[in-house]
């Protein structure tokens, strides 16, 4: 998640294949075709859930039958249920397993389609889009990238607003550190998420695998109320890190 000591490192899990039909039981809906490696699952007009793993990763530490994905996919079949008990809600897409560039514009295709669809207004579009962008290529780009199987997104339409959430593995530590900068910037108001986002703009020192302040900055703007995040210890110095927010209309 745009933290320096994210080194290539090894991840503390062992990979192995996985058949796409056991991902039916994670489906909201029974109506379930197999294409590719993506799971569809048929809903209403505009709104599409796909679930894509080709592989799963079992933690060795961890013990049972208890895997890297099954933790993704229980986060994400959470948010997605917690999601649902509102009224006038329904999934957008729901995503298990590495998130590549193409994936990312992918999915960003597939949200801007559904608010077209429902003739959301442009800057609420935007925000969405952009909170979205920056989620899925921190992804991309910060998390473990031995444990990318573990990743997951989700983003669902909540009343007249839109709750995304997204995880993957990283170290302990990232995963603190990413805690804590959530907190500090969910006590801060609007004016003063101004002043730090232009601050952090103008500092040179920005590396291009730094940029996880900035990242997270935009997403604080952009999104309605706090942030909340999670953190699960693997074990071995790495967690599962998810973070999920709001974005209503303004």
């Amino acid at each position: 998640m745009g933290l320096q000591e994210l080194e290539k490192g090894t991840c503390n899990v062992t990979t192995r294949s996985a058949p796409l039909a056991r991902l039916r039981c994670h489906c909201s809906d029974p109506s379930v075709t197999i294409f590719s490696n993506v799971a569809y699952i048929d809903a209403e007009s505009g709104s599409i859930e796909a679930i894509s793993a080709s592989s799963e990763t079992r933690n060795d530490q961890m013990g049972g039958d208890t895997t890297l994905l099954e933790m993704s996919l229980a986060r994400l079949e959470d948010i997605r249920r917690r999601g649902l008990e509102a009224p006038a809600s329904q999934v957008v897409f729901a995503h298990a397993g590495p998130i590549d560039h193409d994936g990312v514009q992918g999915l960003v295709a597939v949200a801007e389609q559904f608010s077209l669809h429902h003739e959301d207004a442009v800057s609420l579009r935007k925000r969405v889009v952009s909170v979205i962008v920056e989620g899925l290529e921190n992804v991309h780009h910060h998390g473990l990238r031995e444990c990318t199987q573990g990743s997951f997104a989700i983003l669902l339409r909540v009343g007249d607003g839109y709750r995304f959430a997204f995880g993957n593995a990283v170290l302990v530590a990232t995963a603190a550190l990413l805690t804590h900068r959530v907190s500090v910037l969910n006590e801060m108001d609007e004016a003063d998420l101004k002043e730090y986002y232009l601050k952090l703009l103008s500092n040179d020192a920005r590396s291009e695998r730094g940029g996880a302040g900035l990242g997270l900055m935009t997403m604080a703007r952009k999104s309605s109320g706090p942030m909340t995040t999670q953190s699960v210890e693997l074990g071995n110095g790495q967690a599962f890190f998810s973070l999920e927010l709001y974005v209503e209309p303004r």
